[in-house]
């Protein structure tokens, strides 16, 4: 059994790319997956959505959360929903966390951020730029060398395709 970086290829790069592009113009609502000006997307589910258009992954249920916890935890937790969702079981397996200083991060990398007490927001590397989904601005990118953001940074995973 092999494991490889499912965004290796450069037909895949595009792909995440292009599949994010789509997003461009969407506020950030809680719990959401609507693509355009009238619709809206929180972090998770960009994520989700982009790496199922680029054929990264299979389609999964994300279980809806209180919007005052979206809004509101990282103020008062120090445990991770970024983390547990990134350990739920139709992930498990699928993503390598990558230690700073070992690997330049690449296109399809997750990077997870500190919000407050804790990792409470995630982004996907693209190219040398970092898209995420900012409150309330919607769909947003910074550049990886924007020292605001990668000053967040906390944690790299990389998604990984297992082959026999």
């Amino acid at each position: 059994m092999t494991r490889r970086a499912v965004f290796d290829a450069a037909g895949a790069c595009y792909a995440l790319r292009l599949a994010a592009l789509g997003w461009w113009g969407t506020p950030f609502r809680e719990n959401a997956a609507v693509r355009g000006a009238d619709g809206g997307v929180d972090c998770i589910h960009f994520l989700h959505e982009i790496f199922v258009e680029a054929g990264a992954c299979e389609r999964m249920e994300i279980a809806d959360r209180p919007v005052e916890v979206v809004r509101h935890w990282h103020e008062h937790h120090a445990v991770s929903l970024i983390t547990n969702w990134l350990g739920s079981p139709e992930l498990r397996g699928r993503l390598a966390r990558i230690e700073d200083g070992f690997a330049v991060r690449q296109t399809g990398d997750l990077v997870a951020m500190q919000i407050g007490q804790t990792e409470h927001h995630i982004g996907v590397v693209i190219g040398g730029d970092i898209w995420h989904v900012a409150r309330p601005a919607g769909v947003v990118v910074h550049s990886l060398r924007d020292s605001e953001i990668s000053k967040l940074i906390r944690t790299t995973y990389r998604l990984m395709e297992v082959s026999a």
